[in-house]
C-alpha cells in the first residue's frame, strides 16, 4: 500500500496530466477561441485561408502591342516537348485561339494557334494533358 505522502503525489500527477490534456485538446480546437468576438464564425474564418487553386490558362501574358513580333522561328525553336501551357504562352506572349480539344480514353488533346494580324505567321502547338507533344509552324523565317 501506498503511504499519504506517495498517494497525495501520485494525485497530483494525475491532475496536472488532466490540466495538461484539456489545454492541449483546447489547443487543438478547429475554431479560433476569438472568432465570435470578431462577428465572424469558423467557416467564414477557413474560407479566407485557404487560396483558390490557379488556373495556368487564365493567367494572361503580357502582350506586345503587334501580335506580329513574337511570332518568329527563334520563338518556334524555344518550345519544347513537355512544356506546360503557361510556359509556351509566355514564351510567345501573344493572342490565341483554342482550335481543337478532344479526350480519348482519359488524354485530353488541345490545340492552340497564335498567328500575326493579317494570319501570314503562326505557330499551332498540340497539348496531350496540359504537356506540349507536338508543334507546327506557318511562314516563318
Amino acid at each position: 500500500m501506498l503511504n499519504k505522502t506517495q498517494q497525495m503525489i501520485q494525485n497530483r500527477k494525475f491532475f496536472v496530466f488532466i490540466l495538461l490534456l484539456a489545454v492541449f485538446i483546447a489547443g487543438c480546437s478547429n475554431s479560433p477561441s476569438n472568432a465570435n468576438s470578431r462577428g465572424a464564425n469558423s467557416s467564414e474564418i477557413n474560407k479566407n485561408m485557404v487560396p483558390e487553386p490557379i488556373d495556368e490558362k487564365s493567367l494572361v501574358a503580357p502582350v506586345p502591342p503587334e501580335n506580329d513580333v513574337n511570332i518568329s522561328k527563334e520563338n518556334f525553336n524555344k518550345i519544347k516537348n513537355g512544356m506546360s501551357f503557361f510556359e509556351v504562352d509566355m514564351q510567345i506572349a501573344g493572342t490565341y485561339k483554342k482550335i481543337t480539344s478532344k479526350t480519348v480514353n482519359g488524354k485530353k488533346t488541345e490545340t492552340y494557334l497564335w498567328e500575326t494580324n493579317d494570319a501570314a505567321k503562326s505557330i499551332e502547338v498540340t497539348f496531350e494533358n496540359e504537356k506540349v507533344i507536338g508543334k507546327k509552324e506557318k511562314g516563318l523565317k
